[in-house]
This record gives structure tokens, sequence and C-alpha cells, in this order.
């Protein structure tokens, strides 16, 4: 049995939802931001290190958090969010219901270095992280580190790999795709 076509009433329903969609994950991209910037400023030491003077272990586990946290909010927009929006775009191009998203899915097809909303969130997921491995990273060589640091920084240089590794490929290479998927399930109904 083939797909129905969705009623006009469908369409602006869809459409809706789809707007919604994207708007949530703007809303997600700017609560990482703002989280980001108070778990920041709560950890940053607010005097110079004396010598001698050891990194917290807290400033590490705040990292890490602050991490794993970012890493969540960014996996609940790929997978749910973007997720829903692909079940629903993928739907109004194999109804033949949309002419604009079936262009859309056409562009990003033939143009896959194009600049749009997946990739703008993935860039500024990866730039957090990357400051996050930066400041770990600077204020370990301003202090001093014990060996029992040792190991929270290690972890933590080791979490901000995989989070950076994920989100360049998430964001730019395309793996984990929940698109492909929804216009498989599509397809199969």
């Amino acid at each position: 049995m083939s797909l129905k076509a969705p009623t006009s009433e469908d369409k602006i329903k869809i459409h809706s939802e789809i707007n919604q969609l994207v708007n949530q994950r703007f809303i997600v991209t700017t609560f990482a931001i703002t989280i980001f910037g108070i778990i920041i400023a709560w950890i940053i030491p607010k005097l110079p290190p004396e010598s001698g003077s050891n990194v917290d272990a807290v400033f590490y586990i705040c990292l890490i958090v602050l991490l794993l946290l970012l890493l969540g909010l960014y996996l609940f927009s790929h997978f749910y969010l973007r997720g829903m929006l692909r079940i629903y775009s993928t739907y109004l191009i194999e109804t033949k219901s949309s002419s604009w998203e079936y262009d859309w899915d056409r562009y990003r097809t033939k143009y896959p270095d194009y600049k749009g909303y997946t990739k703008g969130q993935s860039l500024i997921f990866f730039l957090l992280g990357f400051i996050i491995t930066i400041l770990m990273l600077f204020i370990t060589i301003a202090y001093s580190t014990s060996c029992e640091h040792l190991l929270l920084f290690s972890l933590n240089f080791i979490i901000a790999l995989i989070y950076l590794i994920l989100i360049i490929g998430m964001g730019f290479f395309k793996r984990f795709d929940p698109e492909s998927e929804a216009k498989a399930r599509w397809k199969s109904l």
C-alpha cells in the first residue's frame, strides 16, 4: 500500500511541526551556550595561580560534567529533534506534497558543503567543546598538577576528544544521520 497524500490541513500541521522542531533546535543551542557561560564563569579561578598551587579537582569534575551535558544536548537535538524533523520532511517528499522539501532535499544532496541548520549547530557545539579543552589545558599548565589530578585531567581529555570527534562526525560527515532511515521507513509503508 502506498502512502496517501496529506490533506491541506495536514500539510499546515506538518509544516507547523517542522517549524517548531527547527525552533527547538535553536533553543537547545542557545541553552547550551548559556550553560557553558555560567559554568565556565563559575569555575575559572578568580585569582592568578600562586607558585606551587594545585588545580582543584572540582575544576576537572565540572568540566567533565559540562562536556557530558553539552554532548547530551547535542545528541538530543541530533537524534530526537532532527530525527523527528526528518520524519516529517521525508513524508512530504515521499508523498510529493511539498515542492520546497523536495527541492531542499535535492539541494542538500547536490551541494553537501552547504552551511545550514545542522552544520551551524554542530559548529557551535564544536567550538564550546574546543574552548573547554583549551581552557583545561591552559589552567593545568598554569597550575601545578598532582598525580591524583592527572587521572582527572586524563579522563577529561579523553572525554573531550570523544566529544569533539562525535560532533565532527555527526555534524559534518553525516554519521548516524536519521534522514536515510526516515526515507527508507516511509518507502517501506
